[in-house]
């Protein structure tokens, strides 16, 4: 195991060596010239390690992507180049690389290099299979208005999902085009309803089903992959006048990470030494001894979802500290699990006014409805008493 400080410390000083060093003239040149050849200024470098999209390992949102402007010295090519190189090493990256027992040496960062889109109308992802219906035909369509992402988005914001069922014409569905709505974007300005529109949605899912037919006749893995419906491709895509495609690459298992944050949590600690006979200044520590969280709703659901998760606390003026978790939730956990707890004393978080817990999952089946889950912990106080 690491030091959590010393990991952040040793990685920021990575990161700073990066940005610090200089880049050879003759690439960035290179580069350059390349962009002045096709007439545009604006170019994103978008990362791309050897350590994403693996199986079991789909890394995604772990690494940065960057836009330089040719000619702009505050957004140069060499800044957003060094950007992307040292996202190699972020907190994050480094350590879900370390849970999933990737050799850290072994680590590689390229760039794929396109046509920036400042005013796109909206970007999106398109998975080339049904997640919610094994071997059944449609496919999973993620858009929102304009720049902000899907992939990583804001904290609070939501997109427009869908399901598209015109891929492909069968006895069944003949040639309707059908779009099934499982969510909306929370982003849209006033007077539109939608981030596409139905035709757009039909027309995007039948272009994209010709990549993945000649995808799936030449590369899918009859063991693995199966049949047509169950064969995927994670495609981003960009609408900016026309459907542009930024990548597209076979689809490796999903695991999807959600972030919590829970309302602030009054302490009212306070009175409750009081009762006790003691103040806070006669705290000595504070250790939390259990975390159990209980699935209440939908009624039979179970922790199956989840593959791993996180419990962190926020205080005013106190670092974010990880107080609870559990690596690798079993497929059988039932409606309630009991968290490993740290050891740590938290006695200055407790004594606050109010704190807020953050919940950090991954999990290994998108949610089709609101799972409402309760938080009970345990803590063991040592105290003086009054008097005494």
């Amino acid at each position: 195991g690491y030091d959590d400080k010393m990991a952040r410390e040793f990685l920021s000083k990575i990161r700073r060596k990066i940005m610090d060093s200089k880049l050879d003239k003759d690439f960035l040149a290179a580069i350059e010239k390349q962009v002045k050849k096709h007439g545009f200024k604006r170019i994103r470098f978008r990362s791309s390690t050897n350590a994403e999209d693996l199986d079991g390992f789909n890394g995604a949102g772990l690494y940065d992507s960057k836009t330089g402007i040719l000619n702009d010295q505050k957004k140069s090519f060499e800044l957003a180049i060094k950007k992307v190189w040292a996202s190699a090493w972020n907190y994050k990256a480094f350590m879900e690389r370390e849970y999933f027992g990737i050799n850290q040496e072994s680590i590689a960062m390229g760039i794929l290099c396109h046509r920036s889109f400042p005013d796109e109308k909206a970007n999106g992802v398109v998975i080339t299979k049904n997640l919610y219906r094994t071997n059944y035909r449609g496919f999973i369509i993620n858009a929102q208005y304009g720049e902000t992402s899907v992939v990583n988005p804001p904290e609070g914001v939501t997109c427009e999902q869908m399901i598209c069922y015109s891929d492909k014409n069968d006895s069944f569905y003949g040639k309707k085009k059908i779009v099934e709505y499982l969510s909306y974007s929370n982003v849209l300005p006033n007077g539109l309803h939608q981030v596409m529109r139905t035709h757009e949605v039909t027309l995007l899912t039948e272009e994209i089903s010709k990549i993945k037919k000649a995808y799936f006749d030449k590369f899918h893995d009859n063991q693995k992959e199966g049949t047509y419906y169950n064969y995927g491709l994670d495609l981003e895509f960009k609408i900016y006048g026309e459907i542009l495609f930024d990548m597209f690459k076979p689809l490796t298992e999903i695991s999807l990470p959600i972030n919590l944050l829970t309302p602030e949590v009054e302490t009212n600690s306070e009175s409750t030494f009081e009762v006790n006979d003691t103040r806070k200044d006669l705290i000595e520590e504070i250790r939390l001894t259990s975390l159990i969280l209980t699935l209440n709703a939908p009624d039979n659901a179970d922790f199956s979802f989840l593959e791993s998760i996180s419990v962190y606390m926020n205080a005013q003026d106190l670092p974010e500290v990880e107080i609870a978790w559990e690596d690798d939730v079993p497929d059988n956990a039932g409606n309630q699990i009991s968290l490993n707890v740290s050891n740590e004393d938290f006695k200055e978080y407790i004594k606050k006014d109010e704190f807020s817990l953050r919940v950090n999952t991954i999990t290994d089946e998108i949610l089709t409805s609101d799972h409402q889950i309760d938080i009970a912990s345990s803590f063991f106080i040592d105290a003086k008493i009054l008097g005494l």
